[in-house]
């Protein structure tokens, strides 16, 4: 994922996108149901930025910036966990497994390395390390691979990441109802990475004003507004 990300900021930027890093948003401004300007703070200085058109796709964080947008969209943080070790010689893990009842995914980095991940945790926006939830994928390693034990790793070898994930399993893809030039694409879970390409097109379809390429009423953005 690292050497994937870097290669697509080239890309980007290659194409003339502006990639403003280390930049807070700390609101939005409203006019007849659209937002028309995006507050910024960047080299502790505030800025306001014109918005033509606006998508927010931020991951675990989409619930805060949404009531700043005054919208409802339920996304809880599902922190999972990961750490990568060294491939050995003659114990080489060679294929990408999902150890199904224990909910660990291993998945060879390359040809040295072999990354161990897993567990659910539903506990907000945090950084803190839960060394159960990291001992629990410890112990389930030898139980599919008999004798492939794996040692404690030491926390600060641990990599946690925040997955935004809906109610109902299914990601906000589409237009906001409430603002004309805003559109929303997040609640992927575990899986944004593999529907990423999928939700771009889609999206760019739906800000060009073209006809989707697939069906998006279960994306609705809206579908528990209406519960309220």
């Amino acid at each position: 994922p690292n050497a994937f990300m870097l290669q697509l900021r080239e890309f980007l930027t290659r194409a003339g996108v502006e990639i403003l890093s280390g930049t807070d948003v700390l609101g939005f401004e409203f006019q007849n149901k659209r937002v028309v300007q995006l507050k910024v703070s960047r080299d502790n200085q505030v800025q306001k930025l014109p918005v033509e058109e606006l998508l927010l796709a931020t991951g675990a964080w989409s619930q805060h910036l949404a009531r700043a947008l005054r919208l409802k969209l339920p996304i809880q943080a599902g922190k999972g966990y990961s750490f990568t070790l060294p491939q050995r010689e003659g114990q080489r893990l060679r294929f990408p497994s999902i150890l199904a009842e224990a909910r660990v995914a291993i998945t060879p980095m390359g040809e040295q390395l072999i990354r161990f991940g897993g567990t659910m945790e539903i506990g907000g926006l945090n950084d803190g390390i839960n060394l159960n939830r990291v001992r629990g994928i410890v112990k389930a390693i030898p139980k599919y691979f008999n004798g492939y034990a794996v040692e404690m790793p030491k926390e600060p070898n641990i990599w946690y990441g925040l997955r935004p994930c809906s109610p109902d399993g299914m990601p906000y893809i589409g237009r906001s109802n409430q603002h004309d030039n805003l559109c929303i694409a997040t609640g992927h879970a575990m899986m944004g990475l593999s529907l990423g390409p999928a939700t771009g097109k889609l999206i760019s379809e739906v800000i060009t004003g073209k006809t989707p390429s697939a069906g998006m009423a279960l994306f609705e953005i809206g579908r528990y507004a209406r519960r309220q």
